[in-house]
């Protein structure tokens, strides 16, 4: 009888679910397969020089501070994310989340791979450092939070490997999605009405990720702030975990709930 390789099957079915769980259903339209970029984005982006600037000096100061707070505080504990600061479409700082510990240098730090590229100003500082200046967040905050690394996730949870790995391929996933945050208390951004959103749209096999929603998607998600960090949180790190078979089935069908739940529009021909 021929041996089964266990761990091949384990992984395939790994590649399955999250497949399954991004695109919330099998489509039955032509679907161009993945490829990965040949040139990651974060590869072409500069570092930033102009050290000496009274910007730059003050969100270096007020990063400082929130890195302070930030470590004291208990919401990161589980985070471990590579981050570059972008000012000016230069990479400003490489912030390093790993558990309560993190660590921030000028610049692009070598030797690691980002995994957020998320926009950076002396406002963006100035708040951070409010938000985090009682070592809480409340859901406002998170809101605000939100709004700027929402976009940022997105990317993330679309580049991630295991979608490239063609030769276990099982899946399908959807050329055009959106995805919306529910704000029902009206939470707003500097006093303005906001929305948090994203299309992410499926061109010649790689994946393009837009602010707002955009056209009319296959499938459109809302969700509330909580469930949008459960998707992030399986797609980034639970899916990845080394679990039996048994563990990922439960992981899958609890979040393929989710996104059935939080699914409000289905394109009628797709």
């Amino acid at each position: 009888m021929k041996k089964i390789d266990r761990s091949s099957i384990n992984i395939s079915l790994s590649v399955s679910i999250i497949l399954l769980l991004l695109s919330s259903c099998i489509s039955r339209r032509h679907i161009s397969k993945l490829r990965k970029p040949a040139v990651s984005i974060s590869d072409t982006i500069k570092d930033f020089k102009n050290y000496n600037q009274p910007d730059f000096i003050k969100m270096e100061d007020l990063l400082r501070t929130s890195q302070e707070r930030a470590q004291k505080s208990a919401f990161i504990k589980n985070i471990k994310e590579n981050i570059y600061l972008i000012v000016d479409q230069k990479v400003a700082f490489t912030v390093i989340l790993n558990g309560n510990e993190i660590t921030i240098e000028r610049g692009k730090k070598t030797g690691i791979t980002p995994t957020l590229l998320i926009p950076f100003s002396p406002t963006i500082a100035q708040n951070l450092a409010n938000v985090l200046e009682d070592l809480k967040l409340d859901q406002e905050e998170i809101f605000y939070v939100s709004y700027i690394v929402f976009i940022p996730c997105l990317n993330r949870m679309y580049s991630m490997p295991y979608l490239f790995e063609t030769s276990m391929y099982k899946g399908r996933l959807d050329n055009y999605l959106q995805f919306l945050i529910k704000n029902p208390d009206g939470y707003t951004y500097h006093g303005q009405n906001v929305e948090i959103s994203g299309t992410v749209v499926n061109v010649d096999g790689m994946f393009i990720i837009m602010p707002g929603l955009v056209g009319d998607p296959d499938i459109r998600l809302e969700l509330t702030l909580d469930q949008a960090i459960e998707l992030y949180k399986y797609v980034v790190y639970d899916a990845v975990k080394d679990q039996s078979k048994m563990e990922k089935m439960k992981l899958f069908k609890k979040y393929s709930n989710l996104v059935k739940e939080c699914t409000i529009y289905e394109r009628s021909w797709h």
